[in-house]
């Protein structure tokens, strides 16, 4: 038998241990491990996070980047000791978070109560998740008493804000109090805040007035009232709408804008009071304006809305950098009485007062039942905008043409009658005909 030499030792049985250490997976870079999980569904996530320690350090921070909680009733105050005290060690990775209103199975009819949310716990948030980016509310009851914790003006601002359906507390969520959605969202320091509600009301007890707030310096607003059709008796919700928005921002601090409004009645001190919110809010330099007027056969008909002149009370001329710009026309039903001015030539006076660093242009055309009211000259024209949007090419660069509202079933109808009367763009290749329900805002 040959002797074994000394200081030797005995190989491993079957050579296990070399052989799995030889054939270790290798590992890739976590900056490309992060890259891959970026845009990676919830259970990829969850599946990557057990898997090994280095792919755990990689998948967590996008598991826990968007956080959503659902409430039935209460006050959401307690989610501080649900959340960020019994799990500190996942705040450093919270990037969105949402706090919705969950509706029990058992309920049928509609709620009289909402979870309630406050200025403090914003406060909270801001403080308690420092990547924080986006905050999104639906459906929630709003406390109108005045915050507990002093308003800290830090550098710290979020991206973005939601408030959808959001009001007052022991109030109906389907007429929101402005004001209230204001002192909220003015609690931290944010850049893009979008509001989405039912209807909006001016109430007489409200407890939050513009002299309480803080100054707006938010970059990007879009106000959407959903139900929101006005009619005579709701006639003055231009003059204080933009009279208390005129109050409550800063000066020149808005560089994108999208807020729709009706003008029925007293055409001209409603235009004045519009032109008297954005030439204060809107910077000179901003680049998207959604119109804050819808065009309809009242507007056109007044005299002499075909003219630049008479929308110059806008104050549209004073900005000097708008790339993108929506307009929003209600196109006047078959068989009445057409307008004084074909809406499509009112456009073509507002938009000569563009400056011409416009790249885009965004026509939302409503209540389109038939294609005969695309083709009408009487009551729409789109030719002669047509001739207007391709005077300003190569500079412009697209042209939507969106339709809303009933009739969208006809779609492709609407569209060969639009592109046939706006022939120049679609020669030019910049006309873009986008289907009913598209989001074109680029907030």
């Amino acid at each position: 038998m040959k002797r074994r030499q000394r200081g030797s030792r005995a190989r491993p049985h079957g050579g296990c241990t070399m052989m799995a250490s030889s054939r270790r997976l290798p590992t890739l870079p976590l900056d490309v491990m992060y890259a891959v999980l970026q845009d990676a569904p919830k259970p990829t996530l969850l599946a990557c996070s057990v898997v090994s320690r280095t792919w755990r350090e990689a998948a967590v921070p996008h598991l826990f980047a968007s956080i959503e909680i659902a409430r039935s009733a209460g006050n959401c105050s307690d989610i501080n000791k649900e959340l960020l005290d019994m799990y500190p060690h996942l705040t450093r990775h919270i990037r969105r978070l949402r706090i919705v209103y969950h509706k029990p199975r058992w309920s049928i009819l509609p709620s009289d109560e909402y979870p309630i949310v406050d200025s403090d716990l914003l406060l909270i948030f801001s403080r308690r998740l420092p990547c924080l980016k986006e905050i999104y509310l639906r459906s929630l009851w709003i406390s109108i008493a005045q915050p507990q914790s002093p308003d800290v003006l830090t550098t710290y601002r979020l991206n973005k804000l939601t408030l959808v359906d959001c009001g007052a507390e022991d109030r109906p969520i389907s007429s929101a109090d402005l004001h209230v959605l204001l002192q909220l969202a003015n609690t931290v320091q944010v850049d893009m805040v979008d509001i989405k509600m039912q209807s909006v009301e001016r109430q007489a007890d409200n407890l939050v007035t513009p002299a309480l707030l803080r100054l707006l310096d938010w970059r990007s607003l879009r106000l959407q009232i959903q139900w929101g059709q006005l009619n005579d008796s709701d006639r003055d919700l231009v003059f204080w709408l933009c009279d208390d928005l005129r109050v409550a921002f800063a000066p020149r601090s808005l560089t994108s804008l999208d807020m729709g409004c009706r003008t029925l009645v007293h055409v001209d001190d409603s235009l004045r009071k519009v032109g008297q919110f954005l030439v204060h809010a809107c910077s000179r330099t901003m680049q998207h304006l959604s119109f804050p007027v819808t065009i309809e056969s009242d507007l056109a008909s007044s005299y002499p809305s075909e003219q630049a002149n008479f929308w110059r009370v806008v104050h549209l001329h004073s900005f000097t950098s708008i790339e993108t710009f929506e307009l929003t026309l209600m196109v006047p039903t078959p068989g009445h009485r057409p307008p004084r001015a074909p809406l499509g030539t009112v456009c073509v006076a507002i938009i000569a007062l563009l400056p011409r660093s416009l790249r885009q242009v965004t026509i939302s055309l409503r209540d389109v039942k038939e294609a005969s009211q695309i083709k009408s000259k009487k009551m729409l024209d789109l030719g002669t905008l047509d001739d207007a949007l391709d005077a300003r090419a190569p500079v412009l660069e697209k042209v939507r043409v969106v339709f809303r509202g009933l009739g969208q079933w006809y779609l492709v109808e609407f569209a060969m009658a639009a592109m046939k009367v706006m022939s120049k763009c679609r020669r030019r290749g910049i006309l873009d005909i986008v289907r009913w329900d598209y989001d074109v805002s680029p907030m």
